[in-house]
């Protein structure tokens, strides 16, 4: 809760207890004849109604209810700004094919990175693989990530995300990327290229 909502609740609470207080303290009498009723503040006087105490009780609920509001948007507001702010984590995925004449555990000893973002990789049995990247909400996947590789002591492959998004949109044919999701990229299968030696 914020401080000023805090200060208003309480300044509410004591106008609440003063409204109170004034009521308890007040006499009321009826004044014969003419059919009016007075009521006695003490040092206050003698007025024809008690609405002074009722407005110390009507002001300070109405400041109670304004802080509880005011104080229910501004964490609303602050939620949100935090989900907006928080990265957000995407999925790649694809599959690594290795030449025929690759060692069998050639995958197992490689590597998938996205650069610049470092993430965890999952390369399972039959070479495919999954990225998991955090990315700055807002922010498009081919803007943020410049290159996913693949390496190993037998071959790597890059996969450049900009440009096999321009040619998906172009024609889905002649690029690598398979499936575009919100937070979800798909590649289709990658050739594993030899290291020359």
């Amino acid at each position: 809760m914020e401080q000023t909502t805090l200060w208003v609740l309480v300044l509410s609470g004591v106008l609440v207890l003063l409204g109170f207080i004034a009521l308890l303290l007040t006499k009321i009498y009826a004044v014969s004849g003419t059919g009016e009723t007075v009521v006695d503040f003490g040092i206050l006087g003698k007025m024809k109604s008690n609405y002074p105490a009722l407005v110390f009780v009507a002001i300070g609920g109405a400041l109670s209810m304004y802080a509880v509001k005011t104080n229910g948007e501004a964490q609303h507001l602050r939620s949100q700004l935090e989900k907006d702010l928080a990265p957000v984590d995407w999925l790649v995925t694809g599959q690594i094919v290795l030449p025929a004449d690759a060692p069998k555990d050639t995958l197992q000893l490689g590597t998938v990175d996205a650069v610049p973002e470092a993430s965890p990789f999952f390369i399972n049995q039959d070479g495919t693989f999954e990225l998991h990247v955090k990315i700055p909400h807002g922010v498009d996947f081919e803007k943020a990530i410049q290159t996913i590789a693949y390496t190993s002591a037998f071959g790597s492959f890059q996969i450049d995300p900009a440009a096999e998004f321009a040619k998906f949109v172009a024609n889905p044919n002649e690029s690598l990327l398979q499936k575009k999701e919100d937070e979800v990229r798909k590649y289709k299968p990658v050739t594993v290229v030899r290291s020359s030696q």
